[in-house]
């Protein structure tokens, strides 16, 4: 290598050709040159000089963190064995609930005109809503109110109207309708809230028409009017137990958009109430609807067992 850089060095001085007049000026650039080259020599053994500390550096750092893996590996297995030992021995059959420790299962249900479910032990809300149904002057489309999910995800779906099964939101009609209790009158014309539950332990629900309060072994989650579409629309629609202090959803419309409507439900006691197998303190047949009132708005109780 040196003779490769004097060579270099005596012909970048010399160049060409040499004169006698040019000998001193080409010392003094040889001299010059190889003092330069020396000293880029010396930087270049530095520079692998630090690249070899700094790999040995890396090297050493490699085998702690690897040392370190190791120990935590070890650490986990050790406690995995013992506490899969300690899960076996919790797995005898004698420690392993009873049938009844599970309850009867669970229940379902759709909480009419409340934003949640009732603040009961056992029950919980699966989710929030708001109440839907058919048009109340069209014939078809579905007959029973339905709680839809504030937020949907769609599957296939085409943007253009084609007109087949039509879904509107239940608007409260509850002015001029006799029931002030509630609050409710401030709801006409907003629109239904609702919210599904599930009830843990309770496997049998039903919605009792006609009492606010449930039979002896039903737990109450709720009471409220009986409430359904106007008699005189086109709309068919089931009866439902609307909140006795019902809410109307998050985000709705105070006018009147004349969609899905609901209204309470008005005894009428066009002929009595007979029964010749029943008893007469069970179902008394004077006054025409027996112990039910004409023209009294009915009452209901979601219950649970």
């Amino acid at each position: 290598m040196k003779v490769i850089l004097f060579v270099g060095l005596i012909t970048y001085c010399y160049g060409a050709s040499l004169t006698d007049s040019d000998k001193r000026a080409v010392g003094v650039c040889l001299a010059t040159q190889v003092a330069d080259n020396t000293a880029k020599i010396d930087k270049f053994k530095n520079l692998y000089a630090s690249k070899t500390i700094m790999d040995a550096e890396v090297k050493a750092m490699k085998d702690s963190l690897d040392k370190q893996l190791m120990a935590m590996k070890a650490s986990y297995d050790k406690t995995k064995t013992e506490l899969d030992a300690l899960l076996a021995k919790k797995a005898d059959k004698s420690q392993v609930p009873g049938k009844d420790a599970f309850g009867t299962g669970g229940s379902t249900y759709i909480a009419w005109g409340w934003t949640k479910c009732p603040s009961i032990s056992g029950t919980k809300t699966v989710y929030t809503g708001w109440s839907g149904g058919g048009y109340y002057q069209h014939q078809g489309s579905g007959a029973a109110y339905i709680c839809m999910a504030d937020v949907p995800e769609w599957g296939s779906y085409n943007n253009g109207n084609q007109d087949g099964a039509l879904l509107y939101q239940t608007e409260y009609e509850v002015s001029g309708y006799g029931v002030n209790g509630g609050g409710i009158k401030g709801q006409h014309d907003r629109e239904m809230a609702c919210a599904v539950c599930i009830v843990e332990k309770r496997g049998f629900m039903l919605m009792l028409p006609g009492r606010q309060t449930c039979y002896s072994g039903w737990k109450r989650e709720y009471g409220g009017n009986l409430m359904a579409a106007h008699y005189s629309h086109n709309h068919s629609t089931e009866w439902i137990c609307v909140n006795m202090n019902p809410q109307r959803t998050p985000i709705h419309n105070n006018g009147n958009q004349q969609g899905s409507l609901i209204y309470v439900t008005e005894m009428e006691c066009t002929s009595s109430v007979s029964c010749g197998a029943c008893s007469g303190n069970r179902i008394p047949t004077a006054g025409g609807c027996a112990r039910y009132v004409q023209n009294r708005e009915i009452a209901c109780s979601v219950c649970t067992k």
